[in-house]
C-alpha cells in the first residue's frame, strides 16, 4: 500500500506522527474509538505525542492527505494556488486530489488547504475521491435542509441515504460546521467495508477498495469495488465476485481480469494515468462497460455484452473481444478492433463529432448518426471474404486470377427507411449474363417500408445512384441519390437500412 511520504511524517502536526494501534491517550473512551483504531492500523490516519484529538476539526489540507493515501494517486495537478506553499506537508496531496478532480480551487484562485473542512465540503470531497454517485436521491429530513449548499446537496443525501451519515440528535446536519477528525474517519469507515489486500475482515459499508498491485478478490459480494489509482500498473483479479458497480482507477496493460461467474452489472473504466486492460473471461458477466475517461488507451479484452464510450478523445482498443453492442457517444473517440474481435451492433450517435472506428474484425451492424464519424471495415480479399465475413456471392472458380475486385451487376432490392447513403463493396465475379432487374414487388406496402429502390451495384469502393420508384405508375423524373455504407450481398436479396447512416 502507499504509505505518507517520510517528510509527512516529521511536518504534519497532528496525522502524521505514527503510533502503536491503541496507543493514543485520548481515544479509549471516545466513540469512534474502533474506527480511529481501524484507519490507523490500515496506515491511513495517526496521531502526534500520543495524541489522536478526535473532536479538533479538520482541515482541508488535513482531508487531502487522508484521501490520497487511501488512494495512492500518482499524477499532480500544475501547482497554480497562491495560498498553497510548495513545501508543506499537505501540498503534494492537495494537489493530486485537485487532479483528480476532487478538490478545487475558489473563484479568486486560492485553494485554502488550511481552512477548516466544512461537513458538507467534506461529504463532497470523499463523494468525488470514492467515485460515489450523487445523481438520484430523495428528499432530506433534516431541519436544516435549506442550510445545505446547492453544490453539496446531492452529495449529503447520497450519503445519507446510504446509511453514511447520521444528523446530531436534534435531527440536523449543520452543513456549515467544521467536521471533525473523529467524524471524517467515521464516515470512510461507513463507506468502505474493507481494504484489499491490506484487511482480511469485511465490516459494515459497502465498497472494496483496492488500494495495491497484485491484489486477488475472491468470493466476494459488495455494492462497488473501487480499484484505486494506487494498484498503478499491478494486475487485479476478481473472481466469483458480484457487484454492482466496478470503478477502474488503477491497473495495467496486464489487465483487471475477471473471471470465474463474476456477475458485474457496471465496470467503470477511468484511469487518468496509464494503459489499462480489461479482461472478461468465460463464464464471467458484465452488463455495461463504459470508458469514462479519454486521457489513456483502454483495451478491451474478452466477452463483453454492451461498451459504451462515453469520454472524449477515448482511445479504446479491441483485442480478441466479443461484444454486443458498442456505443460511441464521446466526440473524437477512436476505436481499433484487431482481427480477432467481433461487434454484433456498432452504434456512432449524434453527439460522436469526428469519431474513428478502425476494425479488421467482423462488424455485423453499423448505424452512424454524426457525418464527421469514419467508420473503416475491412478491405475485401481475393476470392470474395472480407475480415467481417463472407461476402462471396459467386463461383470461387470464375475468381479473377488477379485478385482484384471486379465489376459485376446485381439484382438487389434495398429499402431505404429515411434518409441515408450505402457504399458498396463488391466481391463477386463478373457474370457473363446479368439477369435483368425484378419488377417491383406489388405486395410492398410504401407506407410501412418507405421507398422501395432499383439499384446497378458497381464493383470496387464504389457508389450505388438509387432510383426511387412508389407503387404505381413510376415519377417522371426519377429522384437520383447518392447513399454511402458497407454492405455486404450475396446475390440477389433485400436490405433494409435503418434511418442516416
Amino acid at each position: 500500500m502507499k504509505r505518507l511520504p517520510a517528510n509527512i511524517f516529521l511536518i504534519a502536526v497532528l496525522w502524521l506522527c505514527a503510533l502503536p494501534v491503541g496507543a493514543f491517550s485520548d481515544t479509549g473512551d471516545h466513540w469512534a474509538a474502533p474506527q480511529i483504531e481501524r484507519w490507523t492500523k490500515a496506515g491511513i490516519v495517526a496521531g502526534y505525542n500520543n495524541e489522536f484529538r478526535p473532536d479538533d476539526p479538520i482541515t482541508r489540507g488535513e482531508a487531502a492527505v487522508i484521501l490520497d493515501a487511501l488512494m495512492g494517486y500518482p499524477v499532480a495537478a500544475e501547482q497554480s494556488y497562491p495560498d498553497l506553499p510548495t513545501d508543506a506537508f499537505y501540498t503534494e496531496a492537495v494537489l493530486h486530489l485537485n487532479h483528480a478532480g476532487a478538490i478545487s480551487g475558489y473563484p479568486d484562485g486560492t485553494i485554502h488547504p488550511t481552512s477548516l473542512i466544512t461537513r458538507q465540503e467534506a461529504v463532497v470531497m470523499m463523494a468525488a475521491a470514492l467515485k460515489i454517485p450523487t445523481s438520484e436521491y430523495g428528499p432530506l429530513t433534516y431541519g436544516d435542509t435549506d442550510e445545505i449548499s446547492g453544490f453539496a446537496l446531492p452529495a449529503v443525501a447520497s450519503f445519507t441515504q446510504a446509511g453514511y451519515l447520521a444528523g446530531s440528535p436534534d435531527q440536523t446536519f449543520r452543513p456549515t460546521a467544521p467536521m471533525t477528525r473523529a467524524e471524517f474517519v467515521t464516515v470512510l469507515n461507513q463507506i468502505i467495508a474493507q481494504l484489499v489486500p491490506t484487511e482480511t475482515v469485511v465490516g459494515a459499508g459497502t465498497m472494496l477498495l483496492v488500494n495495491e498491485p497484485d491484489a486477488m478478490v475472491s468470493n466476494a459480494e459488495a455494492d462497488t469495488i473501487l480499484i484505486a489509482p494506487g494498484v498503478g500498473n499491478g494486475t487485479v483479479t476478481l473472481d466469483n465476485v458480484t457487484a454492482e458497480t466496478v470503478h477502474v482507477l488503477g491497473g495495467g496493460p496486464n489487465s483487471v481480469i475477471i473471471t470465474g461467474n463474476s456477475k458485474i452489472q457496471s465496470i467503470y473504466v477511468a484511469r487518468q494515468d496509464g494503459q489499462t486492460r480489461v479482461l472478461v473471461t468465460e463464464g464471467a458477466q458484465v452488463d455495461v462497460t463504459y470508458v469514462d475517461d479519454g486521457k489513456n488507451g483502454v483495451i478491451l479484452s474478452g466477452r463483453f455484452q454492451s461498451v459504451q464510450i462515453t469520454s472524449e478523445d477515448a482511445q479504446v482498443t479491441l483485442n480478441n473481444a466479443r461484444i454486443d453492442v458498442v456505443t460511441i457517444s464521446g466526440s473524437g473517440a477512436d476505436l481499433t478492433a484487431d482481427a480477432g474481435s467481433s461487434v454484433k451492433t456498432l452504434f456512432v450517435s449524434e453527439t460522436a463529432a469526428n469519431a474513428q472506428v478502425h476494425s479488421q474484425g467482423s462488424i455485423a451492424s453499423v448505424q452512424v448518426e454524426n457525418p464527421s464519424a469514419t467508420v473503416v471495415t475491412p478491405e475485401p480479399n481475393p476470392g470474395g471474404s472480407t475480415g467481417g465475413g463472407s461476402a462471396s456471392g459467386g463461383d470461387d472458380e470464375d475468381d479473377d486470377s488477379s485478385g482484384g475486385i471486379t465489376q459485376t451487376v446485381f439484382n438487389v432490392r434495398i429499402t431505404i427507411l429515411g434518409k441515408g447513403s450505402i457504399l458498396a463493396e463488391t466481391v463477386q465475379p463478373p457474370e457473363p449474363d446479368p439477369e435483368p432487374e425484378p419488377e417491383p414487388d406489388p405486395d410492398l406496402d410504401p407506407e410501412r417500408y418507405g421507398y422501395p429502390l432499383r439499384v446497378t451495384i458497381s464493383g470496387g469502393q464504389g457508389t450505388v445512384l438509387a432510383e426511387e420508384f412508389q407503387e404505381g405508375p413510376a415519377p417522371e423524373e426519377p429522384d437520383d441519390t447518392e447513399y454511402i455504407l458497407t454492405i455486404e450481398i450475396e446475390g440477389e436479396g433485400t436490405v433494409t437500412v435503418q434511418g442516416g447512416y
